[in-house]
């Protein structure tokens, strides 16, 4: 009796498995491209260079998913609420990396995580001495910043931008007093136009998984790219990573214009103690 329900029991997962391994197949075959929408203005994840090429951490990784699985990947960049509005209207296959939320979860299923992702109400240091709560806050239109201040901070005004560019531009000009944003696209922004120096960096709002999503119901998609995410070499995922967020090896473009101004005057500083020592006889 223990033997015929042991060999019950393997008969039923080697038909498992045979079936999982016999849809797996057939899949790979129907799928030859993705098209992948995301963020024109969204450095160092997404964005449009000189000559209008995509270029940022989520391209390169997605290209890398396309080489690993032998298929055609093509970009489509929009302002943020247009990369959602393209995967929800069919236009492309996959939205590059975004944060699930309840509301987005009505049209999009959400896949492999691709990294982790913070963002940050920034406030003016002349804001935060008079009151803190009163700025209304600008936020990038269809961004999980605006979904998390809806539902988090009901109590603060918003102001919405097409992206993070406009945005940060709008506090260089002095339109808005308060912003939110990812951490890394913030800083790119802030050093590009001169104001971080103005801006102080009030309050870290949350950490949560950057995934990758596709319309509702594509579970065919979805499952391709589940088993896909697994062939990507881990080498060359850790050397795109350093790549774009910096590594001993490695010094993105993007970042360039952040770090700048301050190793300008570290060596400015250095200098300055080489000569303070050397009036001083002290430098022996």
């Amino acid at each position: 009796m223990y033997r015929l329900i042991i060999i019950y029991i393997s008969t039923l997962l080697f038909v498992s498995l045979m079936a999982g391994n016999a849809v797996s197949v057939p899949l790979n075959n129907r799928v030859s491209r993705l098209v992948i929408a995301h963020d024109t203005n969204y450095p160092p994840f997404s964005y449009l260079d000189e000559s209008n090429t995509p270029k940022g951490y989520l391209i390169d990784i997605w290209k890398a998913f396309g080489s690993a699985n032998s298929i055609e990947i093509k970009f489509l960049l929009g302002t943020w609420q247009e990369s959602l509005d393209m995967v929800k209207e069919g236009k492309a296959d996959v939205h590059g990396g975004l944060i699930y939320s309840g509301e987005r979860d009505h049209f999009l299923d959400y896949g492999p995580t691709i990294t982790e992702l913070s963002s940050h109400l920034y406030t003016m240091k002349d804001a935060i001495n008079g009151n803190e709560n009163s700025p209304a806050v600008g936020v990038v239109k269809g961004g999980y910043e605006e979904y998390y201040m809806r539902t988090k901070r009901p109590e603060r005004a918003l102001i919405l931008f097409d992206d993070n560019k406009v945005m940060i531009k709008a506090v260089a000009d002095g339109t808005i007093k308060a912003f939110v944003a990812d951490q890394p696209t913030g800083s790119y922004y802030m050093n590009l136009y001169g104001i971080r120096g103005m801006v102080k960096n009030s309050k870290r709002l949350y950490s949560k998984p950057m995934r990758m999503a596709v319309g509702e119901g594509k579970h065919e998609i979805l499952q391709f790219i589940s088993y896909g995410w697994m062939d990507i070499d881990k080498q060359e995922l850790k050397y795109i990573h350093g790549k774009w967020f910096m590594s001993k090896d490695s010094n993105p473009d993007w970042l360039l214009p952040c770090i700048g101004v301050p190793v300008l005057i570290l060596i400015i500083g250095i200098a300055v103690r080489k000569m303070w020592l050397h009036a001083h006889g002290l430098d022996s």
